[in-house]
């Protein structure tokens, strides 16, 4: 075997003595043909699998890391059966794990190989940083949302007002807000995501209602601090971003609705702001097709909508065009889900 690259993956010792093994790259920047050592989190515990005549055995998973990027990984353990099923059995989704092997293409898919006797470990939480595997903030989220509540003090509409004071004074799940990630991939995906997506929406909604006379700025918001709330439960952050079983089931904009109907009723909000406030979580996303439970109805929702869709799709793509730089010199690179070419510089 030529090893094109080999680097170490152990980091500072603890003063107990730990190794802690630090991320050397991420899986944007993979290379066929190369040897790594590196340290990834599971998104997905495949299957063992058999060959050579079911004389040799292995088994697969798919790792991921902090770019949000997916890899397939083979673990070859040849006349090994109780070793592969003694590793495969030790590792589960979310686990981090150090691997040492072969990165190589299949299917037209990079993937890493690792050939017995190449190591593959499950690490202990002591032996890796989380920072490694979520993107951190770029802001200081404590920072971000005394912005946010900055606005909220602002709300004249003392109904409104003390819905959102209502909402956030209970300590803990402002802490949940502040740290947590707007979505699992995409856009604003990292730690304090979500507080810096509301903050720019506020920031878009604000400039509508200088702009528009006719808009409620009180309602705009409420909206925009609102309209993700339900992301709370819909997302989990553990060694890496993922959907909970509730999210998966209900959605964050159903979920959205019933947290706030239920701080409403708290404070005994009715009639038509209760509606209206409703109305601008459930028609966020603008339509059914896209996951909306109905389509803007009040001028304040469909300048909610245009303002979620500027703060995440300008997010987006500043940093699909970020990670592009770093892949390549050339001055575009086809972005799959908007499907046309980018320019990059």
């Amino acid at each position: 075997m030529t090893a094109v690259t080999a680097v170490a993956v152990r980091g500072n010792m603890t003063e107990d003595n730990t190794t802690v093994y630090w991320k050397q790259r991420p899986i944007s920047e993979l290379q066929e043909g190369e040897y790594i050592e590196d340290v990834f989190v599971v998104k997905i515990k495949k299957n063992l699998f058999q060959y050579m005549n079911d004389q040799k055995h292995g088994f697969e998973l798919i790792l991921s890391d902090h770019s949000g990027k997916t890899v397939g990984y083979k673990f070859w353990g040849g006349e090994q059966p109780e070793l592969v099923q003694r590793l495969f059995a030790s590792v589960q989704n979310d686990d981090v794990v150090w691997v040492r092997g072969k990165v190589q293409r299949f299917k037209n898919r990079l993937e890493i190989a690792s050939n017995y006797p190449e190591e593959f470990r499950v690490l202990q939480t002591d032996q890796y940083r989380v920072e490694d595997f979520i993107q951190p903030p770029v802001q200081d989220p404590d920072k971000m949302f005394g912005d946010m509540m900055d606005y909220v003090s602002q709300v004249e509409d003392q109904s409104i007002r003390s819905l959102l004071q209502h909402i956030f004074a209970d300590e803990s799940f402002a802490g949940r807000f502040k740290q947590h990630p707007a979505a699992i991939e995409i856009h604003h995906n990292r730690i304090g995501g979500l507080v810096e997506h509301v903050l720019e929406m506020l920031q878009i909604v604000d400039t509508c209602s200088q702009l528009f006379s006719g808009l409620d700025r009180d309602l705009l918001i409420a909206g925009a601090i609102l309209h993700d709330i339900g992301k709370l439960d819909e997302i989990v952050m553990t060694n890496r971003i993922k959907g909970s079983e509730e999210g998966q089931l209900v959605g964050h904009i159903t979920l959205g609705c019933t947290l706030v109907a239920q701080k409403m009723d708290e404070l005994g909000i009715e009639g038509p702001l209760r509606h209206k406030l409703l109305h601008l979580i459930a028609s966020h996303q603008g339509s059914p097709q896209f996951g909306s439970a109905q389509e803007p109805k009040i001028p304040e929702a469909f300048a909610l909508y245009y303002a979620d869709e500027l703060s995440s799709k300008v997010s987006e793509i500043l940093s699909f065009v970020k990670e592009a730089q770093e892949e390549t010199e050339d001055p575009t690179m086809f972005h799959k889900r908007h499907k046309r070419n980018i320019y990059l510089h």
